[in-house]
């Protein structure tokens, strides 16, 4: 399953100073996480209730001393901002945090739909005079929202946030996160930089300025209209990527006149959290999860001429812990002129009116990339480790050649049984009743829509996002950060592959056993452990450790917990792809069928030889062990 890394990277191409991360900076040009978001620096975060947003929360709140984080948050169905922070902070995704460190945020009752993002003038005045960093997350993500709805979240929002920014006297830092698809327009097999694009036709480029304005103005069947065509004209494929391009043009025009400190994080397709604070976390079921899941419960029918897409297409996916680490060494980079100008320098011309901004894609594609052939595969591999309680799929499964050609016949054949069988089974379950089997049949209905969305020929993009700016705010990053901040997704390195496997298994090792000690220890203490009782063994660890958890005091509890994450995360770093992608299917083997799995299985190299013949002997026994390192969280 080899990938060749330059593989369609087309003519378009970085020359190699830019690409060359591994230049020492000069000294001013090197900046620290951890100093700026010190005591002092206050952060107004949007987006906090969304996936990239309340991981951009959880890290900086566990890693930095950040002084104060003010959230806005909207009243949603009858609740209000303060109950919706309480509840997202007692959610799974914090549970590494104690309540010194989640008493330093702060709802702020907003909306980026509302004229001057729904503030009161209380609330606006302490925004102005206290805040120093803007993390800009908020976005309506959906693909084919009307077109107003995106443009008012998306365009409006983003210029009245930008437009608030300018106004605090404090502003040190700016970040406007973007999407890596504002360029979805761009040829296949091109190469996109960390630049803003112009779009041109017939030859000359095409004044953007005005158009969302335009569109906002119209009714809105006029503007659905009026937006298709643009879509078609321009490439876009759908109204968030066209609004996502205007809204960061917009933002940089403004940015030019205000004179702000602006750095612009594009990531590319957020997955799921390859190591902290939760192995295997998906905030939604959007682009590569939404996929997974619809393997695991049989979309697919297990056959590789499902997927809308060549096998060695290079999906250019992105773990979801390593986009927050980015968005917030960026926030801690563009508070240094020094650092903004040491990373964009080789892709500045030296034009009039070009700002200092930086922008920074957050990818894989360039540093290591992942064909679709090894997702589908990996499907085909864990679901041969783990019999599913239920499948929609008929045919026995088949692995996918690492050369497979999109065939567009036999695609259309499996998305019509895959519709027909949805559509029959929520039709079951909707005439036998009942809310739990409403509730089925609306949760089927979703899976298909995201389904038909992520199994399009259409986002078959091939596309390839530069990272040279990423890798060059690397380089830029304080030694002192640099292990707990990692902002550029690699493969393991070959050599030390053994060795870290080694250091991550005895440092997992040694977590357990903590969680076994504390339990032993709880229980010797106790009036049942003074009783007399059986000794754990080996098969009851993770009784020990569910007792360690009931037993010890909140402060053991958690530091207990922070020792296996720790190891977890080591562990999961050093596994790459791979590991990645099983401890997703581990999560939705979860959150689908409310079961867990063993966390290492073998297996046998003839059952995978009959799925997949194109791999060779080697190749099938290096993917015949199937491990992860998920661990679910009450």
């Amino acid at each position: 399953m080899a990938v060749d890394r330059n593989a369609g990277a087309g003519d378009d191409v970085p020359p190699a100073a830019y690409n060359n991360a591994a230049a020492a900076p000069a000294a001013d040009a090197v900046y620290s996480i951890t100093a700026h978001f010190d005591g002092a620096c206050n952060v107004l975060l949007t987006g906090a209730s969304g996936y990239i947003g309340s991981l951009v929360l959880e890290k900086l709140l566990r890693s930095t001393t950040v002084g104060r984080v003010y959230v806005l948050l909207r009243s949603r169905r009858g609740v209000a901002p303060a109950e919706r922070l309480a509840k997202l902070l007692t959610g799974p995704l914090f549970h590494l945090l104690d309540e010194t460190q989640t008493a330093r945020v702060t709802a702020v009752a907003g909306d980026i739909l509302e004229p001057g993002l729904g503030l009161s003038e209380e609330d606006e005045a302490t925004l102005v005079a206290n805040v120093d960093t803007v993390i800009h997350s908020a976005a309506d993500i959906r693909l084919d929202a009307p077109i107003h709805d995106t443009l008012q979240a998306n365009y409006l929002g983003s210029c009245a946030m930008t437009r608030l920014a300018s106004r605090m006297a404090r502003i040190r830092s700016y970040v406007y996160v973007s999407t890596c698809y504002v360029n979805i327009n761009k040829a296949p097999h091109s190469n996109v930089d960390e630049r803003v694009y112009p779009i041109n036709l017939g030859g000359r480029e095409v004044e953007t300025h005005g158009i969302a304005e335009e569109l906002l103005s119209l009714p809105e069947a006029d503007a659905e209209a009026l937006a298709a065509k643009y879509i078609d004209l321009w490439g876009f494929k759908n109204t968030y990527a066209m609004g996502k391009h205007l809204a960061e043009k917009a933002v940089v025009r403004l940015v030019g006149e205000l004179r702000l400190p602006l750095a612009i994080v594009r990531p590319s397709l957020v997955s799921s959290v390859a190591a902290e604070p939760y192995a295997g976390y998906a905030g939604n079921f959007a682009g590569l999860v939404g996929g997974a899941a619809a393997y695991l419960v049989g979309l697919y029918n297990d056959q590789p001429e499902a997927a809308a897409t060549n096998g060695d297409s290079i999906w250019d996916v992105i773990p979801g812990d390593i986009v927050a680490h980015a968005v917030i060494a960026t926030a801690a980079a563009a508070a240094s002129a020094a650092t903004r100008a040491h990373v964009m320098a080789p892709l500045r011309s030296g034009a009039e009116g070009e700002g200092d901004y930086m922008i920074v894609q957050v990818g894989s594609s360039t540093t290591y990339p992942l064909t679709f052939a090894q997702i589908f595969n990996t499907g085909v591999l864990w679901c041969t480790a783990h019999k599913r309680p239920f499948t929609m799929a008929f045919s026995r499964a088949r692995g996918m050649p690492p050369d497979q050609k999109y065939d567009e016949q036999a695609w259309r054949k499996h998305m019509k049984s895959a519709t027909s069988k949805c559509n029959t089974l929520t039709w079951v379950l909707r005439r036998m009743g009942g809310k739990r089997r409403l509730r089925m049949a609306r949760t089927i209905e979703a899976g298909l829509s995201t389904f038909e969305t992520v199994n399009d020929p259409k986002y078959d993009l091939q596309l390839l996002f530069s990272s040279g700016v990423l890798q060059r705010l690397e380089s830029c990053l304080s030694p002192s950060d640099s292990s707990d901040f990692r902002i550029v997704w690699r493969a393991p390195a070959p050599a030390d592959a053994a060795a870290a496997a080694d250091k991550a298994s005895a440092a997992a090792g040694a977590a357990r056993l903590l969680v076994v000690a504390d339990a032993a220890s709880s229980a010797a203490t106790s009036p049942a452990g003074s009783s007399g009782g059986s000794t754990a063994g080996p098969s009851d660890s993770s009784a020990a450790s569910s007792s360690a958890a009931s037993s010890v005091s909140a402060e053991d509890d958690l530091a207990t917990r922070r020792a296996r994450i720790a190891a977890i995360t080591e562990e999961s770093m050093e596994g790459g792809w791979p590991l990645f992608l099983f401890n997703m299917l581990t999560y939705l083997w979860k959150t689908i069928y409310g079961r867990e799995v063993s966390r290492d299985t073998v297996v046998k190299t003839a059952r995978l030889r009959k799925l997949m013949p194109h791999l060779s002997k080697e190749e099938l026994a290096a993917i015949a062990h199937v491990r992860h390192t998920f661990e679910a969280l009450a």
